[in-house]
């Protein structure tokens, strides 16, 4: 009976070493024994740095077309920072990120004139992050955006077929603002994948979609001879993004 208890007792370890087990390691025992206590431990090490770069494209949404003319803009968009990955549990994480991000937007104008805006500032994403499995993630979030600078300028062709750029201002017409907070709903997918057995790398795609106008000046006065009017432009950004994380350290290895 002492026997078949010490052996019922040595078997249930196994047992339960076996089931904590880190899955990347499953053909190696003996890492399994050595590394699955630690990695289970999220108290041990939940907060992990990396660094963000994200890229993508888009144009304008509410946008006054009826009064504005055809919205033919497109957009680029460029984000460069940092990333936190602050683990809860297995399966859910905050990650917030710290980026200078840059929105370049621009419409063909006609007789080789194109017409370019841009906005410069610091944008703070917060997302919730919902990871099932190692290589597959779902985010939601918001986005603050503090724009601290803008441009408006023309770019052509002169006379001798040399491109030229001329700033709004130096045109005595309307000088466009990118206004100083804009807030942003994000939503993302994507997956991770591990470096050397060191590092996590998030590659995946954002979806971000401003719901604060883009307008420094959001009024339009307009008049027809006779009487001047004011009119709300609320035109707002969206963009879709490829993004990339490099963390420091290894936000999934709980998995």
């Amino acid at each position: 009976m002492k026997r078949f208890i010490v052996a019922l007792a040595v078997a249930l370890m196994g047992f339960g070493s076996n089931a904590f087990a880190d899955e990347d390691n499953f053909n190696d025992a003996s890492a399994k024994k050595s590394e699955a206590p630690a990695v289970r431990n999220l108290s041990v090490d939940p907060f992990h740095f990396g660094v963000h770069v994200g890229m993508g494209f888009g144009s304008y949404w509410d946008y006054p077309s009826d009064l504005l003319g055809k919205n033919d803009w497109f957009n680029v968009g460029f984000d460069l920072g940092c990333t936190f990955n602050t683990r809860i549990n297995r399966y859910l994480s905050v990650v917030p990120e710290l980026n200078f991000g840059m929105v370049i937007s621009s419409r063909d104008l006609g007789d080789d004139v194109s017409e370019n805006r841009g906005a410069y500032g610091i944008n703070i994403p917060v997302a919730v992050r919902f990871t099932p499995t190692r290589q597959f993630y779902l985010e939601t979030g918001v986005r603050m955006a503090f724009n601290f600078a803008s441009s408006h300028t023309f770019s052509g062709s002169d006379f001798y077929g040399n491109s030229v750029s001329v700033s709004a201002s130096e045109t005595d017409g309307f000088v466009w603002e990118a206004k100083t907070f804009v807030p942003s709903l994000i939503f993302g997918l994507g997956g991770t994948f591990r470096e050397n057995s060191h590092h996590d790398i998030d590659v995946g795609a954002r979806f971000v979609l401003d719901v604060g106008g883009i307008e420094k000046y959001d009024d339009i006065y307009l008049t027809d001879g006779k009487q001047r009017m004011s009119v709300k432009n609320k035109a707002k950004v969206w963009n879709i993004q490829i993004v990339f994380n490099y963390y420091f350290g290894s936000p999934l290895s709980s998995f």
